[in-house]
């Protein structure tokens, strides 16, 4: 097989998944979404959302060719699970160096295809130096990180940066500029 063909092929079988997984969180979405209304308890409803959402991203993460050293993880509300009907889907993807263009082609399929199957991502491509810069310098990304899981990827990458967090984050500072931020 030649070289356009089997791009050609490659690229058949990326639509083709994408549809399944499409197909998939969408049906996963209805039935969580009924159940609620059918009375299931609110929070079975966030967490079947979660879980819909948890497939496929991973699903889409698989697929994509990401660098090795790569994380996906979720935060905020989503990485406590508890993902509302229209909510956005908050995704860091965490590297643990710079990606090169190769990489970064990846990086953005991944992002591209998240939004193909119908995920709307709110999203990040940082290092854990960066995430630690941001955080100390955003106290909504201090926050958003706090509430954050491992979804796929470099558990060791991942690790590094809960180790980080931990190391940098003074709880009595984080609760007053809590509380300023409530009274603002």
């Amino acid at each position: 097989m030649g070289d356009l063909a089997q791009a050609a092929a490659a690229r058949a079988s990326t639509r083709e998944r994408i549809g399944t997984l499409r197909a998939d969180y969408e049906r996963a979405r209805r039935a969580a979404i009924e159940a609620f209304r059918q009375r299931a308890a609110p929070e079975r409803l966030l967490s079947a959302l979660s879980r819909a959402a948890d497939v496929t991203v991973r699903g889409l993460w698989a697929g994509a060719g990401v660098p090795a050293g790569s994380a996906l993880v979720a935060v905020g509300g989503y990485g406590r699970a508890e993902l509302y009907p229209h909510s956005d889907i908050d995704l860091l993807i965490l590297l643990d160096r710079q990606p090169d263009a190769e990489a970064a082609s990846a990086l953005s399929a991944f992002v591209g295809a998240c939004w193909d199957v119908g995920l709307a991502i709110g999203h990040s491509v940082r290092t854990v130096d960066e995430c630690l810069a941001e955080a100390a310098a955003d106290l909504t990304v201090r926050t958003a990180l706090l509430e954050r899981r491992l979804l796929a990827g470099d558990e060791e990458t991942y690790g590094r940066l809960d180790a980080r967090l931990a190391q940098a984050m003074d709880p009595g500072d984080f609760l007053q500029a809590k509380r300023l931020e409530m009274v603002q």
